[in-house]
Parts: structure tokens; C-alpha cells; sequence
């Protein structure tokens, strides 16, 4: 059993499929290094470049990893993403060739995995964390899809499920209920944003004014080519809509642009979402598990519109509709302006806000010190 004092050698692996992953992970990864741990993060694609600028300056090791780049379609995108996946069960071997390659390496004391099935360890205490127990695949595939993730869950030490129980539950029967109950876990919501004050943004031509009143903030976020589609989406039909809107484009480095009364900006920092969150009657943004975190720790309500083809989204949105302070839309509402009229927006009522990072982080602690929480 290690000392609690011992610093640890961690490694973060997490999947690369956006930035949502690199975003719910980030406030574990803030609280290794605050306690001192030997921190390396293996990813790939935006969420790696997202977390190299969340921690510029900080003591992280960071590293790319194995894995498959899954591309999507306008059309037809279900059967897009099926023909990739044998690529992507190619891509769990090699995870685990890598992994044990670079543990022997780097001599990690513990493997924290976000949805990376692969990187784990016989011999390094490894964690799973995943909202994923149940995939979103066709009723006649769910038994087999359960007995696979299943088997994936088993080599890990601990299963990390980042939600509250049923029936505060934000993933549905997405998350619940566990298939190794003995070691599985509820750590509560995780948010990137939580813990940032809005007060502290400080007003340029980046950042909305406090005293200003936002009627709307835009999350744009998923892959090409529906990020784009989303942005320009957004743009449109908030320039259509009296007051002053703000999109977060979710584009490292890419700037601002200003477009009549819509703000885009690609790289904001936690402190500027927050402070536009906070003076916002309500926002827009996909049904994204990490997205929807963020916004259960805000209390905002939100327009959700699902990435097309991405099952999970849909499932998520059709969980949340029934809940107060959620409307439903497709992208293809988005395009055609088929959205809510302004009088619908105003009526939608703030949410409950749900407390975040806490749950996580004590057990996260716990677990690097050698002990359960």
C-alpha cells in the first residue's frame, strides 16, 4: 500500500473523440498536480492541444497514444461510424501494448483511463471512467454490446461512473445500472467550469461585459463537418434575435470574430464561459455528456441539439426533454431556423445546480494514496 505522502507517477489516458472527454477530465488532472503527483497525460487530436493550453506553465508530462481518428457523415452517419469499428477494436490491442510499454517506461504507479478500454494494466492499479456502461446500439445488440463492455470493464480495479444515482441521474440508462456493481462507482457530475468565478473574467472585446445582459450563449462542440455546420447555424439564426449573444466555438487558438450582435470565440478560457453563463437567460449547445455536466453544475436552461448520427446524444437529449428547463432540436431545425420563438425561450425555467469535482476528487485522492474513499 503506498504512503499517503508518496507522490505517485499517474498517467491520464483520455479518448479523443472531441473535447469532452479532455474537459471532464481536466479538474482530476488540476488535482493530482495540486497534490503533488507525477502527472502524464496520453491523448490525441483537440482534446490533447486543449489540455496542453489548460495546463501551459504546469508540471505535466503530456504524450500521444494509440488510436483510431473516427470520422462522421451528414448522411447515413450510424452506418459510417459501424464501418470504422473494427479499426477501433484494433486500436484497444494496441492500447495495451502501448500502455505496457510506456507503465515500464515511466514507472506509473496508476493508470486513470477516460473511456480509453486499452489502457490498463495487470500489474498498476488502473480506473475506468465511463458514462458508457449501456452503448446506444439497437435493442437486439444490447446483450451482446453489455457482455463486450463487460469484459473491457474487468480489467480495470475500479469503474468510474461521473454522474449522481438514479433518479438525480444525468446519463439515464446510458450509465445505470452497473455491470460490476462491486466495483463500480458514482462520483457525482465533473465540470471543468466548476470552481471558476465569473467575477474574475476580466471585460475585453473577448469577454462580455458583467453589467451586460447576454440573452443567449451558443456551445458549439463535435466533430467535422458538423461543428462547423453547428457554428455557422448558431450565428445565423442568433443574429436574428434582439440582444447580445456570445457562441464559444470550441477551436483552440482560433481567436474572435464579431457578427452584429453575436461574439465568437474559439479559445476562452473557464472564467469567460462562466461569466457569460452566469449572465445569460439561457443557452444552446449539444446533448453531449460533458456538455450536458457543464450545464447541470450552471443551472442554466438549454436548447439541446444532438449531433446528428451520434446515438448517445439523442438518448441523452430524449432523457432530458421530460425535465424542466430543456427544449429539443435537431440540426436540421437549426439550419432551416426552426427554432423556439423567442416568447418560448423566456419561459423556460432555471434548473436545480448540481454540486461538482468534489465527489470525484476525494475519491481520486483516496485512490492515489492507496486507500478506498
Amino acid at each position: 500500500m503506498s504512503n499517503i505522502l508518496s507522490p505517485q507517477t499517474v498517467l491520464f489516458a483520455v479518448l479523443d473523440w472531441g473535447m469532452g472527454h479532455a474537459t471532464r477530465t481536466a479538474p482530476l488532472i488540476a488535482a493530482a498536480c495540486e497534490a503533488g503527483h507525477r502527472v502524464h497525460v496520453a491523448s490525441r487530436g483537440v482534446g490533447l492541444a486543449w489540455l496542453k493550453e489548460r495546463f501551459a506553465g504546469q508540471d505535466v508530462a503530456f504524450h500521444e497514444k494509440p488510436g483510431r481518428h473516427i470520422s462522421y457523415a451528414q448522411r447515413w452517419n450510424f452506418l459510417h461510424i459501424a464501418r470504422q469499428m473494427p479499426g477501433f477494436l484494433r486500436s484497444i490491442a494496441e492500447e495495451r501494448e502501448w500502455t505496457a510499454d510506456f507503465a515500464q517506461a515511466h514507472g506509473v504507479d496508476r493508470v486513470f483511463s477516460d473511456n480509453c478500454y486499452g489502457v490498463s494494466h495487470p500489474s498498476v492499479p488502473s480506473v475506468l471512467m465511463t458514462h458508457q456502461l449501456h452503448l446506444p446500439v439497437p435493442a437486439i445488440m444490447r446483450p451482446a454490446a453489455r457482455a463486450v463492455v463487460r469484459r473491457w470493464c474487468q480489467s480495470f480495479e475500479e469503474i468510474w461512473v461521473p454522474d449522481e444515482q438514479v433518479p438525480a441521474s444525468l446519463s439515464g440508462r446510458l450509465g445505470h445500472p452497473p455491470l460490476l456493481p462491486e466495483r463500480t462507482f458514482c462520483v457525482g457530475v465533473l465540470s471543468h467550469l466548476a470552481g471558476a468565478s465569473g467575477t474574475a473574467a476580466t471585460p475585453t472585446s473577448a469577454t462580455p461585459n458583467p453589467d451586460q445582459h447576454i440573452h443567449a450563449v451558443g456551445m458549439v462542440s463535435g466533430p467535422e463537418p458538423h461543428r462547423t455546420l453547428m457554428e455557422d447555424g448558431l450565428r445565423a439564426w442568433l443574429q436574428q434575435i434582439p440582444g447580445n449573444h456570445v457562441v464559444f466555438a470550441g477551436r483552440p487558438g482560433g481567436g474572435v470574430r464579431r457578427d452584429k450582435n453575436v461574439l465568437t470565440h474559439y479559445s476562452p478560457r473557464p472564467e469567460e464561459i462562466v461569466a457569460a453563463w452566469e449572465n445569460a437567460r439561457f443557452l444552446v449547445c449539444r446533448a453531449g455528456y460533458s456538455t450536458v455536466m457543464d450545464l447541470a453544475c450552471q443551472g442554466k436552461p438549454a436548447v439541446l441539439i444532438p449531433t446528428p448520427g451520434q446515438t448517445e446524444q439523442l438518448q441523452i437529449a430524449e432523457h432530458l426533454k421530460s425535465q424542466p428547463g430543456f427544449l429539443l432540436r435537431s440540426q436540421a431545425d437549426l439550419l432551416a431556423m426552426r427554432m423556439p420563438s423567442a416568447d418560448e425561450l423566456e419561459r423556460l425555467p432555471a434548473r436545480r445546480r448540481f454540486v461538482a469535482n468534489a465527489l470525484a476528487v476525494a475519491r481520486l485522492q483516496a485512490w492515489l494514496a492507496g486507500s478506498s474513499a
